[in-house]
């Protein structure tokens, strides 16, 4: 008996033994890049952010309490972040069709601006981009048209969490052009958060950030995308199973009850924004999530290295890093006459989620 106790415990044992092997980084070299980031639309001026790669010898950590103002990237308060180089005296030149245009403004954290042009549908712009010391970069996309929402209205989901959060059931109407491979994305913004921050620190094409709400679907077109397995402040599509269809999309919006469980939709508002953006654009962003969801899921300490698979993100910059990418949308608001269905209560317990 002795022995069989001796040997669960060696079995019971064995998995917490670990293995660590040092890894001497003495003679590791990295290769400054230029960075570009940049998300344009024809609802602004052009605005690229710019900076350059490090290696980690050279990574600079900071505490995200330290970085207010700045242009770290922050998921969460009371964290730690890799800070970004910025490059403020590179040479950022905008063309068109193959023709230059201008030569955009440096304004403050990293940003240059165009001065005089605006993005137009259905055409191909690019940067070049030049810094000393640094290998010159150059990065194109075609901004796509615009597809408007038809219709978008809400309605009780049916469901709430912990008898007190609860989410609403929101469908969103559009057709889609059959003669053009189009891509989506949808969002949510939060209008009552602004900041110099996001998730993926990218500088939107109007200068600032903007917070997007927390959503989840059901929505057989986006859940052939992969996309419900990841943390998601918006979902992006093809229209590979919707090509020339009138569709009605839906997702799900995580809103506040009050202490007795109820909903109170007066004064209820909720911007949606259809963004139908270029390929590139959209493999972009299905990097993200997936790089989003693998690093900053976990512990205090994992979330300062990266967790999971790796995940080698997407870059239409050649000789650098970042993306020059574009879109187009559209924006409704929603308000409670926009509501189909009465008030749910989570008082009733069968529909609750505990």
């Amino acid at each position: 008996m002795k022995k069989i106790f001796k040997f669960i415990y060696f079995v019971l044992f064995i998995p917490l033994v670990s293995c660590i092997e040092e890894i001497d980084m003495t003679h590791y070299e990295h290769e400054d890049k230029i960075v570009v980031n940049s998300l344009f639309s024809p609802d602004s001026n052009f605005y690229v952010r710019i900076s350059k790669s490090t290696g980690l010898n050279e990574a600079v950590y900071g505490h995200s309490q330290d970085f207010s103002g700045d242009d770290s990237i922050r998921l969460d308060f009371d964290k730690w972040y890799i800070k970004p180089v910025r490059v403020k005296d590179a040479n950022v030149e905008l063309w068109k069709n193959d023709k230059f245009l201008e030569k955009l403004l440096y304004t403050r954290l990293g940003v240059f601006r165009s001065v005089n042009e605006i993005p137009e549908p259905n055409q191909k712009y690019e940067v070049r981009v030049s810094a000393s010391g640094l290998e010159s970069v150059t990065a194109d996309d075609m901004l796509p048209q615009k597809v408007n929402i038809i219709s978008a209205n809400f309605e009780d989901a049916g469901f709430c969490f912990d008898n007190y959060g609860y989410f609403v059931k929101i469908t969103i109407t559009f057709k889609d052009p059959a003669d053009d491979k189009n891509y989506y994305e949808i969002l949510l913004p939060d209008t009552t958060w602004y900041d110099d921050f996001n998730d993926g620190n990218l500088i939107d094409s109007v200068g600032y950030y903007v917070y997007y709400n927390q959503l989840r679907t059901d929505d057989p077109v986006v859940l052939a995308e992969g996309e419900q397995d990841f943390i998601c402040r918006s979902f992006v599509f093809s229209d590979d199973m919707i090509n020339g269809q009138i569709y009605e999309a839906t997702i799900y919006l995580f809103i506040g009850s009050d202490v007795e469980g109820t909903v109170d939709y007066t004064g209820f508002s909720q911007a949606i924004e259809l963004r139908t953006v270029s390929r590139k654009y959209y493999l972009y962003r299905k990097k993200m999530r997936k790089y989003l969801n693998y690093k900053f899921s976990g512990t205090d300490l994992e979330q300062i290295y990266t967790i999971g698979d790796p995940v080698i993100m997407y870059t239409n910059v050649e000789n650098g890093y970042g993306v020059f990418v574009g879109y187009s949308a559209d924006t409704v608001i929603l308000t409670e006459k926009d509501q189909v269905n009465p008030l749910y209560s989570c008082k009733n317990e069968v529909n609750c989620m505990n």
